[in-house]
Formats: C-alpha cells, sequence, structure tokens
C-alpha cells in the first residue's frame, strides 16, 4: 500500500525566534556523514548544513496487527529518500514475554530496514520484563534482558538497517567526561547534513524500575551517564559549529507536570543543553504513543528554541512521521552570539508562517 499525506502538515519553529544561530556553517572538513570524536580540543568543523529528510516511529509494533502495520511502513518508507530511520523505543508491549524469541523476531523486523534504522531502547524490552512469566521471580532479571540487548543491537558502532549507517557510542572510559562513568553502548550519536544527533537511554515507566539494590545502582549509572552524554554531545555540537542539535529517547518527559519523579533531572538537563546550544534545539520521543508537535515551553520567552515531536504509537501503527531539515531557513535569522538571550520574544504573526521558511518541517503519513 502507497503512503498518502496526511491533511495535517505542520512545521515548527518560528525562526525569529531563535536569535542565536549562524546564516551558514564554515567547513573545514567533511565530517557530517560520520561519527566524531570526543577530542573536542581540535574537532573540525561539519560540513556546510544541507537539507534532509528522516522517519520517526516508536511503541511499536505490539501485537500481530502491529507487526503488519510496521510492515506496510517499513516498505513507505523505503519508497522515499530518508537519510535514516529513528525508532524511539517499545519494540513491545509490556504484556508480551520478553523472551529471546520475540525480542529477535522484533529487531530482526527492524533489521529489514531499508534505510539505516537507528533505535533507542524503551522500557518494555527490559524494565518492565518483571512483569514477564520468564522472570521466574528473579526481580533482577530486567538487568538480564537490557544486558541481551545490548549484546543484539548495540554491540557494534553502526546503526540497524540493510544499509547501515555509522554512529559513535558511549561505551566508557574516553567516551565520556569523567573516568568513574561507565558510558552506555545504546546512547549513540551522529551528525548529517550539519545537525548533531544524539540518543539517550531514557525511558517511560518512570525512567525504569529501582525495586533492588543492584536496580538501584544500575538506575544510578545511567542517570550519570546520560548527563555527561547529554553535556558532552552539546559541548561537540558548539565546537564542530553544529546548525541545529536533535535529542531523542523513549520517554515523554512530562514538562507539564514538573514534579520529583524519575524525569525531573533530564527535564533540567534538556533545559539546560537547549539554553546553552542557543541554536534550534529538537527533543523527539514516544512513550504516550500520541502524535504531538510543537514548541515545548511556549511559555518560556527564552525556550523559543527547543520544540518536541513526539510519534505514533500502538495502535497508531499505521502511521509514521517524516521530518524535513530546512537549514535553509537559518538564513533569515537575526545574527548573534550563541548562547545569548534575547531581551524580549519575537512578535507572534498570525498562522502558519511559510514551510520554507522554518528548520525543521514535520509531516505525518498513513499507510
Amino acid at each position: 500500500m502507497t503512503a498518502r499525506n496526511a491533511s495535517r502538515r505542520r512545521a515548527i519553529g518560528a525562526l525569529g525566534a531563535l536569535g542565536t544561530i549562524a546564516a551558514s556553517i564554515p567547513a573545514t572538513a567533511d565530517t557530517s556523514e560520520t561519527a566524531n570524536g570526543p577530542a573536542l580540543a581540535t574537532t573540525p568543523r561539519l560540513a556546510t548544513a544541507r537539507p534532509f529528510s528522516f522517519g520517526l516511529i516508536g511503541d511499536t509494533p505490539y501485537n500481530w496487527l502491529d507487526q503488519q502495520a510496521l510492515k506496510r511502513v517499513m516498505a513507505a518508507m523505503a519508497a522515499e529518500p530518508l537519510a535514516f530511520v529513528l525508532h524511539v523505543g517499545d519494540i513491545k508491549s509490556s504484556g508480551e514475554a520478553c523472551s529471546d524469541t520475540l525480542l529477535s523476531d522484533r529487531l530482526a523486523m527492524l533489521d529489514a530496514s531499508a534505510h539505516p534504522l537507528v533505535l533507542t531502547p524503551g522500557d518494555n524490552e527490559w524494565t518492565d520484563c518483571w512483569r514477564s512469566a520468564g522472570a521466574s521471580g528473579d526481580r533482577d532479571w530486567p538487568l538480564e534482558r537490557l544486558a541481551w540487548l545490548r549484546r543484539q543491537a548495540f554491540a557494534l558502532p553502526r546503526s540497524l538497517g540493510r544499509r547501515t549507517m555509522a554512529v559513535e557510542q558511549q561505551t566508557g572510559g574516553r567516551e565520556t567526561h569523567a573516568p568513574e562513568i561507565r558510558g552506555l553502548p545504546e546512547n549513540l550519536r551522529w551528525a548529517i547534513g550539519g545537525l548533531r544527533f544524539c540518543t539517550l537511554h531514557v525511558v517511560g515507566s518512570n525512567n525504569g524500575g529501582r525495586q533492588t539494590p543492584a536496580l538501584e545502582a544500575a538506575w544510578q549509572a545511567r542517570q550519570r551517564a546520560n548527563a555527561d552524554w547529554l553535556k558532552q554531545t552539546v559541548t561537540l555540537a558548539l565546537a564542530e559549529g553544529a546548525a541545529g542539535l536533535v535529542i531523542a529517547m523513549h520517554a515523554n518527559l512530562r514538562f507539564e507536570r514538573q514534579r520529583r519523579d524519575g524525569w525531573a533531572t533530564m527535564r533540567a538537563l534538556v533545559v539546560a543543553a537547549a539554553r546553552r546550544f542557543g541554536g534550534p534545539v529538537l527533543l523527539l520521543h514516544g512513550d504516550t504513543h500520541w502524535f504531538r508537535e510543537g514548541t515545548l515551553l511556549p511559555d518560556e520567552p527564552d525556550l523559543a528554541n527547543l520544540y518536541r515531536v513526539e510519534c505514533f504509537g500502538s495502535p497508531f501503527s499505521s502511521s509514521w512521521v517524516s521530518i524535513r531539515w530546512n537549514p535553509a531557513a537559518l538564513a533569515v535569522a537575526p545574527q548573534a552570539s550563541r548562547g545569548a538571550i534575547p531581551d524580549s520574544p519575537p512578535p507572534q504573526q498570525a498562522g502558519l508562517p511559510d514551510i520554507q521558511a522554518l528548520p525543521f518541517v514535520v509531516g505525518t503519513r498513513q499507510v
């Protein structure tokens, strides 16, 4: 079945609100298609920003019907000139078994993608596995499932897919600022078209279970590693002159409730990253299965550069999100220093501005 454009096609981010992005990205080395190492003092500049598109899916498949829908979605995406596809986690439902067989089957579906496919873990494939009959009363079994997932999906610094893409992994040692922080191989980083991407292992279910000493220790280590990876990625993006920054994770961080929960620290870190980077920052996530997009914190004038897109999820598995990076829009942004906060927000314009004037163009597709 061919894909058709949904009637609702939106573009996000008014460029006048950025006020912090250079009109062009000078290039001293073309490294935009490869992972960049952490030697920030000698970081090469990214190549001149160029437009491209990628696909966004997540929270699927949860059942047999979702599997059939995902096959149609994958076929539709294969027919489009996408640079890659991003799956933001939950490749099974929480009620399904966490067996090697089922997880291998779902990974094989993703690995069949015609485009490079980048996966970041959700809660259902490991932290919620205490609900599975396979746990046999072992409350630490989720950690074994995570170790299995790392061996199967994150053993090499490459994406999934029939055509793979090089990525950088947070594997510890030199990839972290602090030697005591153990890296997470599922935390990935890459750059295309002047746009810097990173994934963070932040999941639903209040960011993972902490019911045993082993789970608590793993939870704390994951928070430290995520914080370090995000901090380092912003430093890298600034050093290499990235035109924009994309942060992807599974969890909907629930910015609207602002309480002490398992996501509180990450909410603060994302806001700090957006303020420090200064240019357009796009937060991609799943978790709550409801497509939404727009400025993440519209009541915060100094965070007008922070946008969000949530993908569809089960039972809406016949739909996917197309995102186009449109760096030509940056040329109309006022010139200012990175990190500067405008004295006042720009005037609001009636209606949606021209799509071509916006840096991220978001479309929904259904098959």
